[in-house]
This record gives C-alpha cells, sequence and structure tokens, in this order.
C-alpha cells in the first residue's frame, strides 16, 4: 500500500496533463460572422455593384434595379430580366479558418407574382467590371446569369412588405467558390451571384424585387453574410498514445490489486 501511495500522484498528474491535451484540442471552433455589401467598392460611382441584363431589352449604367423575372409592358410586348450582385471578398481572412455558411439578403421590395415564382442563384463567369458596366442588352451576359453552377433554389413568399429582408442560404458550392476569392487581391476577389427566374409565367408579368429604385444606398439591403469558424485540429495519433499511456500504468496497478 505505501507503494501505491507514493506512485498514484505521478500517476494522476500524468493522466491530467494527457486529459488536458485531448480536452484543448476539441475545443470547439468559434464562429464568427463577416457581412459584404454590393456598396462596397463601388464599380460605378455612387451605384451598388448590382443591377440586371436582358438579352433584347437595354439598360443603363447607374441603374441599380435589380428586378428578375418577365416584365411584360403591353400585350405581346416583354422581355426578360436577370439580376446580378457583387461583393469582393479581399478583406476575408481564412487563415486558420473556413467558410462554413453563406447567405444572400436582398430587401424584397415589390414582387408581381401570378404564381409562386422561383428564384435561383447561379456562379458567374463574366468580368466582374463588364458585368457592372450594364449597358445595353447582351445575350452572353443574360444566359450566364441563368446557368453553370447553381447556388440555390427558393420559393418567394407571395405575400410581403417593401421593406421586407428575404434570406437566401447559399450551397456548398457557393461556399467552396467565396473560399477560392477570399483574401486574394482586389481585382481576383470578386464574388458575383447570378439571379434568374425559373418558372416566369409564358404571358403577362412575373417579377421579383421590381420598383427597387432606391436600391442603392444605406436605405436598402443587398448583402452577403459570411460565416466562418476556426479551424478544428483533429488530434494527433500520439497525443491519444499520450493519454494511454497516462491510463495504462493505473489500469495496471489496479489488475494487480485486484490479484493481490
Amino acid at each position: 500500500m505505501p507503494a501505491i501511495a507514493s506512485v498514484l500522484p505521478r500517476l494522476l498528474l500524468t493522466i491530467l496533463v494527457a486529459a488536458a491535451v485531448v480536452v484543448l484540442a476539441w475545443v470547439p471552433a468559434r464562429a464568427q460572422v463577416v457581412t459584404f455589401h454590393t456598396s462596397d467598392n463601388q464599380l460605378t460611382p455612387d451605384r451598388d455593384n448590382q443591377g440586371w441584363w436582358s438579352d433584347t431589352e437595354g439598360n443603363v449604367d447607374r441603374n441599380a434595379y435589380y428586378s428578375v423575372g418577365r416584365n411584360e409592358v403591353k400585350q405581346g410586348d416583354y422581355f426578360y430580366l436577370r439580376n446580378f450582385f457583387s461583393f469582393n471578398l479581399s478583406g476575408l481572412n481564412l487563415q486558420g479558418k473556413e467558410i462554413v455558411s453563406a447567405t444572400l439578403d436582398l430587401q424584397r421590395f415589390s414582387c408581381f407574382q401570378p404564381h409562386p415564382l422561383t428564384f435561383e442563384l447561379w456562379d458567374v463567369s463574366t468580368d466582374v467590371r463588364t458585368l457592372n458596366n450594364n449597358v445595353g442588352a447582351n445575350r452572353t451576359i443574360f444566359d450566364d446569369l441563368g446557368s453553370g453552377v447553381r447556388y440555390g433554389s427558393y420559393g418567394v413568399p407571395l405575400e410581403g412588405e417593401r421593406s421586407d429582408v428575404l434570406s437566401f442560404d447559399l450551397n456548398a458550392a457557393a461556399v467552396k467558390d467565396a473560399s477560392l476569392k477570399a483574401g486574394q487581391n482586389f481585382e481576383n476577389a470578386w464574388f458575383s451571384l447570378g439571379g434568374s427566374v425559373a418558372n416566369a409565367p409564358a404571358s403577362g408579368t412575373g417579377l421579383l424585387f421590381e420598383a427597387s429604385y432606391n436600391a442603392s444606398g444605406p436605405q436598402s439591403v443587398q448583402r452577403l453574410r459570411i460565416t466562418t469558424r476556426d479551424i478544428t485540429a483533429v488530434p494527433e495519433p500520439g497525443t491519444l498514445a499520450l493519454m494511454a499511456a497516462g491510463f495504462a500504468p493505473l489500469v495496471g496497478m489496479l489488475r494487480r490489486r485486484a490479484t493481490a
């Protein structure tokens, strides 16, 4: 018994040290939300980095509307719109961190829905400066904003207020693409999203975010919320071995006591 009493404190200390190492390695990762706005780093002075393109209807560069869908001016006279949003992620430092989620928030403004419309978000391959210089009509850019890698598909509520903020959670493909842009130099850090309506009506008007004429400026909401967390280290085999080594002598001692 005296031998056991003299060795036990050392064994307990070894076990506590090993357990502490493992616990520290398994500390839950801390989450942090970083917000970006289309009003950051404006590519056109006094106009947020957002807008729409049509394949047939001309636009002007200072137009910050982000309407999307089918607009019928009069019977038989209509055109389709697709919108876009650009965010510069050069200030997002992912050293020791990872992106776990991303959400696009948009002010609702007016929505004309003859039936529930489905809003879809896509990756964008068009150069950001070309994209934001939205003058005239361009079929190639229009097609780009509604094809490629889908970032999500969302039903938009039929009822709502102009001031409502609609949140669209982006999928894993969007998180991956945003991660690749984070922390890059200014020109290479642009993360753009294209928007389209999947089920626009065959006749009449079906538009989302219509009358977003005051969409530029602090009174409106067009933002990207990115949630990051610290990368949790996976315990090394040596760490687990240390813990096992701390327990082993105590287990052996207990066994010897049991057979004594």
